[in-house]
């Protein structure tokens, strides 16, 4: 596995099961990725957060981090993922002009337990009503909780006021 070329769709967990030697680096780096020295949070959050992802977490260019990941190990620079773009908040969709959010559940308190938010915004959204909505409350973009949840088909929005962001998702159910 220690050939596996680094580039922005690298999964963390991949990346560190090649170069184990990268870890400390990679939290230096992005520190929000500290939690992944908990075994649990490792083999969850690891395994569908990309390199991209962990960028975007960290408010990094993509491109820069992998790069500097690369250079760690000896391999060559790339141009791919150079971006210098902020996380997407895009447009403010309809359906938020007049949410009803009826429950809230802040990301940092369950990774201060080491819990994966992922399972638990899951569970939250499973229990909301047509129209309804969660927020999720984090301190860095939650890219990983966004993408996982747009791939089964939830909408959501993400809006930010300093280093707090606010990921609303609403039922479709």
């Amino acid at each position: 596995m220690e050939n596996l070329i680094i580039t922005p769709h690298t999964r963390v967990a991949a990346l560190l099961e090649a170069y184990p030697e990268l870890e400390s680096l990679l939290i230096e780096t992005v520190p929000a990725f500290r939690k992944l020295q908990n075994p649990v949070l490792r083999r969850t959050i690891a395994r569908v957060t990309s390199l991209s992802q962990a960028a975007k977490v960290g408010n990094i260019e993509t491109g820069r981090l992998v790069n500097l990941l690369r250079k760690a190990v000896g391999q060559s620079f790339t141009t791919e993922g150079d971006d210098t773009e902020a996380p997407d908040t895009g447009t403010v969709p309809d359906w938020v002009q007049n949410y009803r959010i009826v429950r809230v559940i802040d990301t940092s308190v369950l990774l201060s337990r080491d819990e994966n938010p992922l399972q638990e915004v899951l569970k939250g959204l499973k229990e909301l009503k047509k129209g309804e909505v969660l927020q999720a409350n984090a301190t860095f973009y939650p890219a990983p909780l966004v993408d996982t949840l747009k791939k089964k088909k939830f909408r959501c929005h993400v809006t930010s006021a300093g280093s707090e962001y606010y990921t609303l998702f609403i039922s479709t159910n």
